[in-house]
């Protein structure tokens, strides 16, 4: 109501202005009254703004609560003596607290298996963090593809399976959520692996690939470019 109104109060008070301009009484004060009146404007102008940009993050929100979260695809098993979380299936949501609640619940743990087509790429690097700041081990007996490897790459040795592959492309865009950026995410994961001591030509390629496809790199490339250390360990339960 207020929005509509106000703009009748600020035509009448510039009227009344110009009337006074023009006939010489009080120029002075509506010279003021108009000045406050530009000032006025600009501050309900920019209340505006920020009341509808409240009610924008407000409403994605309340959008969030009520979309029940599904059943988690992945699993998460102890193997070798408690020493190694074994990670399979997608990172849907939620997949980092839980790797969290398991360290903090098993701190002998020195490593973790990474058998993941990938999934959410804020769980990506959300693991990654969580991998660097325990100094972790990461492996892979199986593939580990996407936002998998930002994962993978975080671990202080790397280490991939026989028969394990690694497989990088661009990201997808999320029709669901127009905002992200894809480049900046892009840009966000490749500085993880560049702290990790990539080499600078496998970071060119790195999501030069589209979502459709998958760039699979020889083991020796990737042995090479410093995103894996070894090959052919396989952690026994």
């Amino acid at each position: 109501m207020k929005l509509i109104v106000y703009p009748w109060q600020v035509v009448g008070v510039l009227r009344t202005c110009d009337l006074r301009i023009k006939s010489d009484t009080g120029r002075s004060w509506a010279t003021a009254a108009q000045i406050a009146l530009v000032v006025s404007l600009a501050v309900t102008l920019v209340a505006t703004i920020e009341t509808y940009q409240s009610l924008q993050v407000f409403k994605q929100n309340l959008i969030l609560k009520q979309i029940p979260l599904p059943e988690p695809r992945y699993s998460l098993d102890l193997v070798k003596q408690d020493t190694l979380i074994h990670l399979r299936g997608p990172f849907d949501i939620g997949i980092t607290n839980r790797v969290a609640d398991l360290i903090k619940q098993y701190p002998e743990v020195s490593g973790i298996i990474l058998d993941s087509e990938g999934g959410q790429i804020y769980e990506g690097r959300g693991l990654a963090r969580l991998i660097r700041e325990n100094k972790l081990q990461t492996y892979s007996l199986d593939q580990c593809l996407s936002s998998c490897t930002t994962a993978f790459v975080a671990g202080t040795t790397r280490t991939l399976g026989i028969n394990a592959r690694l497989g990088f492309h661009r990201y997808k865009t999320y029709s669901l959520i127009p905002s992200i950026d894809v480049a900046a995410e892009q840009s966000k994961d490749m500085a993880i692996f560049e702290q990790q001591g990539v080499s600078p030509d496998f970071l060119e390629k790195l999501f030069t690939h589209p979502p459709e496809e998958m760039w699979w790199p020889e083991i020796d490339e990737l042995i090479n470019a410093g995103v894996v250390h070894q090959t052919g360990y396989s952690p026994g339960n």
